[in-house]
C-alpha cells in the first residue's frame, strides 16, 4: 500500500469522519468553561469556584471519554485497530479540553493573579494560574486519550478488518 493509497483509505474509513457527536462534545465544554470562568469572575464564594473549575473539568474528561465511545460504536471500531482507536481518543479529548480551558482563559483573564488569605488562615488563588494549572490538566486529558483509545480497540466486539494490500 503506497502513501496516497494509505491517506486515501484512512479518509474513508468511518472513525476519522466528524458528525453531529464531536461540536456538541465541544458546545457542552464551552458552556462548562463559561460556567466556570464565570464562578471565578462572579467573586462570591472562591470555594465553590475551585471546585465548579475542578469538577467541570472532570465532566469535560467523560463527555470526551463517552464521545470516543460513541465514535468507536458507531464506527465499528476493528479489536486490534490500535491508529484508529488512538485517533478516536485523542480526537475526543483534546478539542474538548482545549476549548474548556479556553473559556476559562476569556472568562478569568481580567481577574489579577492574586493569593488570597481567608479568615482561618487558608490560601487560595483568585483564578486558575494558567502556566501552573493548564499542563497537569493537559497532562490528564493526555492520559485519558491513552488509556479510552486502545481500551476502545481492546474490548471492541467487532472482529479484526481485513486489509486489501
Amino acid at each position: 500500500m503506497n502513501v496516497a493509497t494509505f491517506h486515501t483509505y484512512i479518509a474513508e474509513r468511518p472513525a476519522f469522519r466528524w458528525r453531529l457527536e464531536q461540536p456538541l462534545a465541544i458546545l457542552l465544554a464551552a458552556g462548562l468553561g463559561i460556567l466556570s470562568g464565570w464562578a471565578f469572575g462572579n467573586g462570591s464564594n472562591l470555594g465553590f469556584a475551585w471546585m465548579l473549575f475542578l469538577f467541570g473539568f472532570v465532566w469535560v474528561l467523560i463527555i470526551s471519554v463517552a464521545l470516543g465511545m460513541w465514535l468507536a460504536v458507531r464506527s465499528h471500531l476493528a479489536r486490534g485497530d490500535w491508529r484508529a482507536a488512538l485517533h478516536i481518543g485523542f480526537a475526543s479529548v483534546f478539542p474538548t479540553t482545549t476549548v474548556y480551558m479556553v473559556m476559562v482563559v476569556l472568562m478569568t483573564a481580567a481577574i489579577p493573579l492574586v493569593n488570597i488569605t481567608f479568615p482561618n488562615g487558608a490560601h487560595a488563588l483568585a483564578r486558575p494560574d494558567f502556566l501552573r494549572h493548564f499542563p497537569v490538566l493537559y497532562f490528564c486529558s493526555l492520559i485519558a486519550g491513552l488509556m479510552s483509545g486502545p481500551l476502545f480497540a481492546l474490548w471492541s466486539p467487532w472482529k479484526h478488518m481485513e486489509r486489501n494490500s
